[in-house]
């Protein structure tokens, strides 16, 4: 059985009362005797201490429960977020030309309530799967430059925002700038140089291509360089494009363009002399040509 705080104090004070009477009554019975004084003069301190003996303690019914400090106490443990590269290294610091997919970035996340990243080029985006943060996707055309990002993990047990930062570059794709352009010529005679013109990462290089058919399977490569002079000694229909490449981000083709190559004029039957009487019959002179469009003659 347990005491409460407040009854203990009072016992103890009982008691300290109960030994100052009896110090008192054996003072004055001690004192009485010397003096001749009769214990009957004493009998209001006599009987004062009798009853004082006859009091009982009162048992305490009530038992108070004892309060463990540590009960229903909620301790929770504040510390910094991680957040960690588990992709290869150098991951996070990369090159990438327009439209072309980007190493995927991976980050593992502990401790955190909600994850951000921010300043990521268009076309590439961000997802979480469980503790692990993934960046993937392909920068856009018109998207070249340089773009920093940071990954930023907040709440749950964080103190605070825990900041990662990394960059991706995007470079230029290749892009043609100056299309080549299509004509129509006579056999043999004189013919414009096929010309384009490209922009890109790096050294542009530039392959001529010629097909009987409009389109760009199946042609035959017929030369290198931004310009072209094209082979008009055969008539007919030819298809013109050229490829330019850079060393980093690729090639691109060109419009294809249509050079017709007409049938120069060629006389395909001759006019014949003879020998005639004067005033006599004659054969008429005649001449015959083939070319392209109307042919006319004159003798």
């Amino acid at each position: 059985m347990h005491l409460n705080a407040k009854q203990r104090p009072m016992s103890r004070t009982l008691l300290k009362v109960s030994l100052f009477i009896v110090l008192i009554f054996f003072s004055w019975k001690f004192y009485a005797q010397t003096k001749g004084i009769k214990i009957s003069d004493l009998k209001p301190f006599i009987q004062l201490f009798e009853a004082e003996e006859q009091k009982e303690i009162e048992p305490i019914t009530t038992i108070k429960k004892e309060v463990d400090p540590k009960e229903n106490l909620r301790i929770e443990e504040i510390f910094a977020c991680t957040i960690n590269l588990t992709s290869a290294a150098g991951t996070d610091s990369q090159t990438i030309c327009e439209e072309q997919n980007i190493v995927n970035i991976t980050y593992e996340v502990l401790g955190s309530g909600s994850v951000s990243v921010i300043g990521l080029p268009t076309g590439v985006t961000y997802s979480m799967s469980g503790n692990t943060l993934t960046i993937s996707g392909a920068p856009g055309s018109g998207t070249a430059g340089s773009y920093p990002f940071e990954v930023n993990a907040s709440g749950g047990s964080c103190a605070g925002t825990t900041t990662e930062t990394g960059t991706i570059t995007v470079t230029p794709e290749t892009e043609i700038t100056s299309q080549p352009v299509g004509e129509t010529v006579c056999q043999n005679g004189s013919v414009t140089d096929l010309s384009v013109a490209a922009t890109g990462t790096g050294t542009i290089s530039y392959e001529w291509f010629v097909n009987s058919s409009n389109s760009y399977s199946g042609a035959t490569s017929v030369g290198t360089g931004a310009t072209h002079t094209p082979d008009i000694s055969n008539d007919g229909t030819f298809y013109y494009f050229a490829t330019a490449t850079s060393a980093t981000c690729g090639s691109v083709n060109s419009d294809i363009v249509q050079l017709t190559v007409t049938p120069e004029t060629e006389i395909t039957s001759q006019p014949v002399g003879e020998t005639v009487c004067q005033n006599g019959s004659v054969t008429d002179l005649s001449v015959a040509a083939t070319g392209t469009g109307t042919i006319s003659y004159e003798w």
